[in-house]
């Protein structure tokens, strides 16, 4: 318990304007960071130490605002980057429980308390004894105070279970949205959690091109996708599990039904890896067979048809996008394209065309990571590139807290 009218504080007398404005700018840039970087620990501390400044050096009043203003700006980091819907409840729910948590604290601070000193400031009445009727009243206040602290402190321990609540999202509950070229939450699911139990408002899907073709180095992408727990789309070219067409088509084949194992979806890529532009001006007989018997063949391989198709080098024209649908498939581009930070264009085989200096490549990862945006999707290649820096690069996304996601 603080007694205000006893503290002899100079910020309280001439400093109080400073610290009224001060605080509540430090609090707006707690709010700007929490929406760039995602809700951490140290940005919760920061709010609870603004919490606290702005009710032992101003007033009470001022932390409670704070306290709202924080909440506010931690919602909105939680909700912000949602792929789809504005999830109102969910928003409510969590400026809630997080203003909860903020006010409490300001209760535990003793400051809103009843003055113990009230009694001795409660002037006496005829008939009355002096200051009963202010203890009285502040032991009534008391009990308010306590009950509200109360229940705070459940609507705070159920913020908590919050997660619990809504439960975690699943790759089922995404589709590709054409228009935006993104892929988005389905409306009627529930709001995605990371592992740890935490909203993660943030989802990418990884697309991986031109495989299967090296057991050795696809292999290797698939248990780096396994330790991370993250699924992919592979587009793949049917030539390579074509044994009239490639000597490797067994071995490739076998990666071919691993992939789809570990829950990995496939798409279509083309049968050769030939340019469609061209191929429309040139033979429109060959370019329906490109699309549809590649369809064919991954289905006769795997037992189910591809849902999407990707054109070799993104080049499509109406017509392919006709024969596409025809098929039954969607055409799926790109937003981001992982391969660019190690240069193009890029070798048939699966070594990288060149050797980027160390320090520029990271410049460049660092640079692609900051440009990604909820609902990207990222474009890679089963290259030696793709397998040695894949682990680190996933890393560094979880570290964002981007959830990994593919559609239905």
């Amino acid at each position: 318990m603080i007694d205000r009218s006893k503290i002899n504080d100079p910020l309280l007398s001439t400093s109080v304007s400073f610290w009224r404005i001060g605080l509540v700018i430090l609090d707006l840039l707690c709010v700007v960071a929490d929406y760039r970087s995602g809700p951490y620990l140290p940005l919760t501390l920061a709010y609870v130490m603004l919490t606290y400044l702005a009710t032992t050096k101003v007033e009470a009043r001022l932390g409670y605002f704070i306290a709202m203003l924080s909440a506010a700006g931690r919602t909105y980091s939680e909700t912000q980057s949602f792929p789809s819907e504005d999830y109102l409840l969910f928003s409510l729910w969590q400026f809630a429980t997080s203003a909860s948590v903020y006010v409490l604290f300001c209760y535990l601070l003793g400051l809103h308390m009843p003055d113990r000193n009230r009694k001795e400031k409660t002037p006496s009445t005829e008939g009355s004894t002096p200051g009963i009727v202010g203890a009285a009243n502040a032991n009534r206040d008391l009990k308010i105070s306590y009950t509200a602290i109360f229940i705070i402190a459940v609507l705070a321990c159920f913020g908590a279970l919050s997660p619990v609540t809504y439960g975690k999202a699943t790759s089922g509950e995404y589709s590709f949205d054409v228009p935006t070229s993104k892929v988005v939450q389905n409306s009627s699911r529930k709001t995605p959690v990371s592992l740890d139990g935490a909203p993660s408002s943030k989802v990418l899907l990884l697309t991986i091109d031109d495989g299967p073709r090296d057991a050795q180095v696809d292999r290797k992408i698939l248990d780096t996708l396994k330790k991370h727990s993250t699924k992919t789309i592979w587009f793949v070219n049917c030539k390579n599990f074509d044994a009239s067409e490639n000597p490797d088509a067994v071995q490739n084949r076998d990666v071919l039904m691993e992939i789809l194992t570990d829950g990995n979806l496939l798409g279509n890529h083309g049968y050769h890896h030939l340019n469609l532009k061209v191929l429309d001006l040139a033979d429109r007989d060959q370019l329906s067979a490109e699309i549809e018997q590649c369809s064919n063949l991954i289905e006769a391989t795997v037992g189910k048809r591809p849902r999407y198709f990707r054109a070799p080098w993104g080049d499509t024209t109406p017509n392919v996008l006709q024969i596409v649908a025809k098929s039954g498939m969607t055409n799926m581009p790109w937003n981001a394209s992982y391969d660019s930070n190690f240069g193009f264009p890029r070798r048939s085989d699966s070594t990288p065309n060149t050797r980027v200096d160390p320090k520029l490549l990271e410049l460049r990862l660092t640079q692609f990571i900051g440009s990604l945006k909820s609902g990207d999707i990222i474009l890679m290649h089963d290259n030696a590139q793709t397998a040695e820096s894949l682990d680190d690069f996933l890393s560094r996304l979880e570290k964002l807290r981007f959830h990994f996601v593919v559609p239905t």
